[in-house]
């Protein structure tokens, strides 16, 4: 009779800690923002200034790295306005406590703990020999995670062109941008913000207001013109831009709300361009 009730709780056990290394593991997902960086290579041991040493783990937090991962082991970072894009794929190496970062045919391995330090907010901590990082939740992810406007399959716009593009090229580049930008929008009224940071995202496109326009050349970041091959490129795929909107005469009426209005408009753009209205 013993050895009946041990089989069962022996189950129970499996169970247990099978979920909550699922639990812990799926929290990984989301949009985390770099809090603290502190580079282990070269540590200098027994500083006289504690303060100092403090300090120096908050400024590489001044880059504003952005890190989403997707539970498809999928991630994007950004930083520095944008100035820095990678994307690869992510696998448990230990579930739960151990991950790798894989990115053009390069590997990164880091140890890392997720706790909670705040009511419902989350910190991961990522540590190898070389560095040690800390990262906050900035956001859970939406309920359909591809509509994220950091998923990779919206942000090929950010590679860029190695060649000189056609206009259809061109148009695809420009149309992806168009999809980024209408993500923004579209998670920002699902979340209820009214404050967008755009810090990321800015080019071609000016937001106002319940309005969309085109921004002036010289506000348009050298990021952003750098994507095309050359700028004559870039000259060209904001005169294709520039002409749709001289023709385009749609409207929408207002409806209060700036986010929803935009997403309209950007929708509205966006289907325009892919059925050739460009």
């Amino acid at each position: 009779m013993k050895n009946l009730l041990l089989i069962p709780f022996f189950f129970c056990c499996i169970f247990s800690c099978s979920t909550d290394s699922d639990e812990l593991s799926s929290k990984i997902n989301g949009i985390w923002t770099l809090s603290e960086s502190e580079s282990l290579k070269n540590k200098k041991t027994n500083s006289e200034d504690d303060l100092l040493e403090d300090s120096e783990k908050i400024i590489e937090a001044k880059k504003h790295i952005t890190l989403s991962i997707f539970p498809d082991n999928t991630y994007t970072k950004l930083c520095c306005d944008g100035d820095e894009y990678e994307n690869g794929t992510w696998n448990w190496v230990k579930k739960g406590e151990r991950i790798c970062f894989s990115h053009d045919k390069k590997k990164e391995l880091f140890d890392l703990s997720i706790k909670m330090i705040d009511d419902s907010i989350y910190q991961v901590e990522f540590k190898n020999q070389a560095i040690k990082q800390k990262f906050k939740l900035q956001e859970k992810l939406l309920e359909n995670y591809k509509e994220e406007p950091f998923y990779f399959s919206n942000n090929e716009w950010r590679i860029k062109a190695l060649k000189e593009e056609n206009r259809q090229e061109l148009l695809n580049r420009l149309g992806n941008y168009f999809k980024h930008i209408t993500y923004l929008l579209k998670a920002a009224d699902k979340r209820d913000l009214q404050v967008i940071s755009f810090e990321y995202s800015l080019g071609v496109i000016k937001i106002y207001n319940s309005g969309i326009g085109i921004e002036e050349d010289n506000y348009i970041p050298e990021n952003w013109k750098n994507i095309f091959y050359s700028k004559k490129q870039y000259e060209e795929a904001r005169i294709i831009y520039q002409n749709y909107l001289n023709l385009d005469d749609s409207s929408f009426p207002a409806s209060g709300d700036w986010v929803k209005d935009d997403y309209t408009l950007m929708l509205s753009i966006y289907n325009d361009l892919k059925s050739g209205k460009f």
